[in-house]
């Protein structure tokens, strides 16, 4: 675990949880999102859990073996060890949990969130795919390159399998996802919109559609409200990306990521704008 500290004050705040992606280490997804410098500007902490070679080659989060997406078993349980960890040492605010992550580490933070819905607010998932999509490393490249289409309600289950006594909310969902995403499915992120949708109370069909979204031509913006009108679900369904993170290199507030390995410049930053969504920012 490493992980960024803001300035020390005695007002609780906000933490997010950042997973890489394959091949990728800590510090990689550090300097590609630029969460560090929203982090200074804006007041809250960021942990970054770092995947070991010892337990998987290509430091991929084992999103796909039992023993690690099962409540209490291995890498889920490992991440809720540090959550635990910060809000023990640091002033941290327990309602204002996120976590988020590229490609493996967005398919171990979906079950993250699957498996301790009452730790996490909102997750955003990018290029990653439903909980419980595969149950060994061969299911995980068929799952990853053409996701099984089940029911909202067949999804929805095997996540509430994992507390089954659980009545409280489920955390909200943003999705990114590229339409040519040639290593995970765009199809991943349907399945996985079907399986949030029954846990959230919402239709799997969004409520409100900008198709050209902040005037982007690239980026359409799916909105999904619940039964209550409550925003529950958000897809950012991006034009021309591949299994890429949208990064907008600069100095700006709004601007920030590095291009390296699994980023695309598009003029868009993701990482700024997950954070709005995550209400960590205040916009003007």
């Amino acid at each position: 675990m490493y992980y960024f500290k803001p300035n020390e004050k005695k007002n609780k705040k906000p933490l997010v949880l950042v997973l890489h992606g394959c091949s990728q280490d800590a510090e990689t997804a550090a300097q590609q999102t630029g969460w560090n410098k929203l982090a200074k500007l804006h007041d809250f902490y960021v942990v970054y859990p770092e995947q070991k070679r010892a337990n998987n080659l290509s430091r991929c989060f084992n999103w796909f073996f039992r023993n690690n997406y099962l409540k209490d078993k291995g890498e889920v349980a490992s991440i809720k060890e540090m959550i635990l960890y910060m809000q023990a040492k640091h002033n941290i605010d327990s309602n204002r949990v996120f976590i988020t992550g590229l490609s493996a580490g967005a398919s171990m933070s979906v079950s993250v969130m699957a498996c301790y819905p009452e730790l996490i607010n909102t997750g955003a998932i990018v290029a990653g795919g439903p909980y419980h999509a595969a149950s060994n490393a061969l299911n995980a490249l068929k799952a990853m390159s053409d996701p099984n289409n089940n029911s909202a309600k067949h999804w929805g289950e095997l996540v509430k399998s994992q507390n089954p006594e659980y009545k409280g909310k489920y955390p909200k969902m943003i999705i990114v996802h590229g339409i040519q995403d040639d290593v995970v499915n765009i199809e991943n992120a349907n399945q996985l919109i079907k399986q949030w949708s029954y846990l959230l109370n919402t239709d799997s069909v969004p409520s409100k559609i900008d198709s050209t979204y902040n005037k982007h031509k690239a980026i359409q913006k799916q909105l999904f409200y619940n039964t209550d009108s409550i925003l529950s679900m958000t897809y950012y369904r991006i034009d021309g990306i591949r299994h890429s993170l949208c990064i907008k290199p600069g100095d700006a507030d709004e601007e920030g990521g590095e291009l390296l390995p699994f980023t695309k410049d598009i003029g868009w930053h993701s990482t700024y704008q997950i954070a709005l969504d995550f209400g960590l920012i205040e916009e003007f």
